[in-house]
């Protein structure tokens, strides 16, 4: 029963993250974390965003050419400053999210 409820939930926040590229995870915690504990949950989304993000990441291979110097502050190492960190981190998340964006909308006619 519990991992019917497990997939109902995730299969809901995948349609609401395909359909409107608001974060699977935001989703699927709140409501997951009324059935299950925080013990148990986190290391099974992690797994699940890393399959995701893997999808994700194989079907926009081409595109990785065009984004690889905004990639390049993680693959060189964070700063040893946390504030520094957190600042790099931040920047670079909103960057790669308005590009996907730009490419989801890009191809899309305004009705």
């Amino acid at each position: 029963m519990d991992l019917v409820v497990l997939v109902l939930i995730t299969f809901v926040a995948a349609t609401v993250d395909c359909a409107l590229g608001y974060g699977f995870s935001s989703i699927t915690v709140p409501v997951a974390l009324i059935f299950y504990t925080n013990r148990i949950l986190n290391p099974v989304l992690v797994l699940v965003e890393l399959v995701i993000n893997g999808y994700v990441l194989f079907i926009n291979r081409k595109s990785i050419p065009n984004i690889r110097w905004r990639v390049a502050p993680i693959l060189i190492g964070p700063p040893r400053s946390p504030s520094i960190l957190t600042i790099q981190h931040l920047t670079i998340v909103t960057m790669l999210n308005a590009y996907l964006l730009f490419r989801f909308f890009r191809d899309r006619a305004v009705p």
